[in-house]
């Protein structure tokens, strides 16, 4: 919130505001850059600013004018906020209209607040700005931890796998191995899934490419190297593949904030996302295609998947080492 006045009128506002159960107040700005930046960082949902003639505006012409900005890159979250935040001021002008109508003996029939809303990284709230990136998640996810689920399992269901043992190379060079095809067929459907949302769909890439690339890689890093992992671990494709898709849907899909917002859900859920890679993911495209966040504001993110692409690529190797000997 932004109290560029701070008087008894302004604070009352802001006191209604803290007092809704639907809103908590995260951070006092004092300026509109600070407050452009909680919105920009995600700290915030709604920044509300209160102007500096507040109560000159309700005292020489009977109505105010607030401003609110909403981060609009969670279409869904949005439309609830703007929702409550418009029921909020209307029950704060009645409480005015009482006030005047008691105290003052003025009759007015204009609202005392109206309040100036702006969507910021999806002005229209356009269902499609969050939908696709949502569907690209979930699409990379299931089909890169599928596609690696049977490499080692059908090479154990053919009987070829004595052949590959019985070669020179080590356990860590089959992995890579068959990881690399893969991996290249992985970043080819990736090109098509981007392409799709910025000729088709009509998304832009706000941000730069880079954090883009890097965050898409990693991620496909991770999904392959899940299945693998669980093709090592399972010897049959079947069961590879059981494990491969309800490990990438659910949490792709219900987990990540892709589709369903991690503020809505339970705290013991929203505590289980944190090991969600495809959360981080969603989180890279929203700021690129959205936000137009560059490394900066996508530093963590970015971070946090080449942890976890390192992380499950090197528990692979060292399991499929005591898997095969």
């Amino acid at each position: 919130m932004l109290d560029r006045e701070g008087s008894q009128a302004s604070q009352s506002f802001l006191y209604q505001l803290k007092a809704s159960r639907y809103f908590s107040v995260v951070r006092a700005c004092q300026g509109y850059a600070e407050l452009d930046d909680a919105i920009d960082q995600g700290i915030c949902r709604v920044g509300v600013a209160i102007p500096h003639d507040y109560s000159h505006q309700l005292g020489a012409q009977g109505t105010a004018t607030i401003q609110a900005i909403i981060d609009s890159s969670d279409q869904n979250t949005a439309a609830i906020t703007k929702s409550y935040l418009e029921a909020l001021v209307a029950d704060e002008s009645r409480r005015l209209l009482y006030q005047w109508a008691s105290v003052k003996k003025l009759v007015r029939l204009q609202r005392p607040i109206a309040v100036d809303l702006r969507a910021w990284f999806n002005q229209d709230l356009a269902s499609v700005q969050f939908v696709v990136p949502a569907i690209v998640v979930i699409v990379l996810a299931i089909a890169g931890t599928l596609l690696s689920s049977a490499t080692v399992t059908r090479e154990w269901e053919c009987g070829t796998m004595e052949y590959l043992l019985s070669t020179p190379i080590s356990r860590a060079e089959i992995v890579l191995g068959k990881l690399i095809p893969y991996l290249l067929f992985g970043v080819f459907e990736a090109i098509i899934c981007i392409l799709i949302a910025i000729t088709w769909f009509g998304l832009q890439v706000k941000g730069g490419y880079l954090p883009l690339v890097i965050g898409t890689f990693s991620f496909l890093l991770v999904a392959l190297g899940f299945g693998l992992l669980f093709s090592v671990i399972t010897r049959t494709q079947l069961g590879a593949s059981q494990l491969a898709l309800v490990t990438s849907f659910f949490p792709a899909a219900f987990l990540s904030g892709a589709i369903y917002p991690i503020r809505l859900q339970p705290k013991a859920i929203q505590l289980i996302t944190y090991l969600v890679p495809a959360r981080y993911y969603s989180a890279v495209l929203r700021g690129s295609f959205l936000k137009g966040a560059g490394f900066g504001g996508l530093a963590r993110d970015l971070a946090i998947l080449i942890v976890f692409a390192a992380a499950i690529l090197t528990l692979t190797i060292r399991r499929s080492a005591a898997t095969l000997d």
